[in-house]
């Protein structure tokens, strides 16, 4: 049987989003002149770099036939998730220090990216032995911490003026707008390619799905609304 190239062509757009995205204030700030980045972001950029190139590599050598090489790699799959976790932790950290008590809910939105990435990348990995469920749960996982790339693609000005014409209907700037709509439209696509080819939603996907939609957002309620997350902030401060 034919294998399916879709999971692959998902991969690539995604490294293609983070190096366009990275190139202006990462890979290439010192050209275009951007102001240099604190030691915690560039630790972070070059962190979600190497994981979205493993992304698309890994799907490529199974394309390849070279599943030794695939499973080998994939270990480095565990200490990846929590490289992730740990310079984004850091991050919001950083972020959230000087308005935790003005805003104590001000980085939920990333915190639910981070359960979504966490809860289906460590599934993804526990069913590595089941193919069909793996590739589904890893590439939900990589949907929502693509959001600090398309960020930054949408704020290239000609990109900016572009999609600020077209989601003039958005309640928010161009840059969440298209976070958003990239967003929802990767998981769609992921639930369209099951129903194409499968004919139906797979179990993957309907795990992905309740990650992102019950068990992530309550994961992130519990910790913003309790104050753990504030707590948190304040105790590193």
């Amino acid at each position: 049987m034919k294998r399916s190239k879709f999971f692959l062509i998902m991969s690539v757009i995604f490294l293609a989003v983070v190096l366009v995205g990275f190139t202006r204030s990462l890979y290439l700030s010192s050209y275009f002149e951007f102001p240099e980045l604190p030691v915690h972001l560039i630790l972070h950029g070059i962190v979600l770099t190497i994981w979205f190139l493993l992304a698309a590599v890994q799907p490529i050598l199974i394309a390849t036939n070279k599943t030794k090489t695939h499973k080998k790699l994939g270990l480095t799959g565990y200490s990846m998730i929590v490289a992730v976790v740990a310079v984004s932790l850091l991050t919001l950290v950083i972020r959230d220090i000087p308005t935790i008590d003005e805003f104590p809910g001000r980085s939920s939105g990333n915190l639910l990216s981070l359960f979504i990435f966490s809860f289906c990348a460590i599934l993804g990995l526990r069913f590595r032995s089941k193919p069909a469920m793996h590739k589904r749960l890893m590439i939900l996982a990589s949907i929502p911490i693509l959001a600090p790339a398309t960020d930054r693609v949408i704020r290239i000005p000609v990109l900016n003026d572009f999609f600020g014409k077209i989601l003039f209907w958005f309640p928010g700037p161009p840059e969440i707008a298209f976070a958003t709509i990239f967003f929802l439209g990767m998981i769609i696509a992921v639930v369209v390619n099951d129903l194409i080819s499968e004919k139906r939603v797979h179990a993957g996907t309907l795990w992905g799905l309740g990650i992102i939609f019950i068990v992530a957002p309550a994961a992130t309620a519990a910790l913003t609304l309790s104050g753990a997350w504030a707590a948190l902030v304040r105790l590193v401060v």
